[in-house]
């Protein structure tokens, strides 16, 4: 293995065909018979292709890719970004005083889900995830981009990081 100056491996690393429920943005059933939807589905392949040579390049040259899964009626979506290499942990995440908003909680806050942090953002109406990650020194697994009834649903999106880090790990 080839390791670069922050600890990453750049052994390729490939995306699993299937996360859970939830397969490839392009293979999704909602676009079988669909041209508008297949056309969509391929910008996607690409900006996904595009994406993971930027977090490689993040990652200075760590086998890296990025992602998008869907279920299969492209309501809820997710993009997965995973890397050979370390971030730090737990994720930073600003602090804001709920009482100075009149909030019950912060705007932005850390989440702990077993081995899974996940930064969730607090409106008066509603907590949404921004993003769930795992991560050890040879391995960062992350997801982001959360759309949908997923987005609200943070331990679920947990489950995902874990799924794809036993996969993967």
């Amino acid at each position: 293995m080839l390791f670069g100056n922050d600890g990453a491996s750049s052994s390729p690393i490939s995306a699993p065909d299937r996360l859970s429920d939830y397969v490839k943005y392009g293979n999704a059933d909602v676009f079988a018979d669909n041209d508008n939807g297949r056309e969509i589905a391929g910008r996607r392949e690409d900006w996904d292709r595009r994406s993971s040579e930027r977090l490689a390049a993040a990652h200075d040259g760590a086998g890296a890719f990025v992602q998008s899964y869907t279920d299969q009626e492209a309501e809820n979506t997710f993009m997965l970004e995973v890397a050979r290499a370390p971030v730090p942990s737990p994720p930073y995440v600003p602090y804001s005083d709920p009482k100075d908003l009149g909030m019950e909680r912060p705007t932005e806050e850390l989440r702990e889900f077993d081995e899974v942090s996940c930064l969730i953002r607090n409106d008066p109406s509603q907590s949404y995830v921004t993003t769930c990650l795992r991560t050890d020194d040879d391995l960062t697994v992350q997801v982001s981009h959360v759309s949908g009834d997923l987005l609200q649903d943070a331990p679920a999106v947990a489950d995902l990081v874990d799924a794809a880090w036993q996969e993967l790990a």
